[in-house]
């Protein structure tokens, strides 16, 4: 039986960065990050559709 790996068998500090960068993304809306890194990479629906598929990945990861 294979099990699967676990922040346990990371190195000690790897489960409290991923836990620091969720909380960030959980800090503030995901409109506010697709605006700002539209601002910073510019307009374009395909920027657009890139941005909200990246910035809903919390969603996933808190259900």
């Amino acid at each position: 039986m294979r099990f699967k790996k676990s922040s346990s068998t990371y190195p000690l500090g790897t489960d409290k960065i991923a836990l620091g960068i969720f909380d960030i993304f959980m800090a503030f809306p995901a409109f506010i990050y697709i605006m700002v890194l539209i601002g910073i990479l510019g307009n374009g629906k395909l920027n657009l559709i890139i941005l909200m598929t990246v910035s809903t990945w919390v969603i996933f990861i808190s259900s």
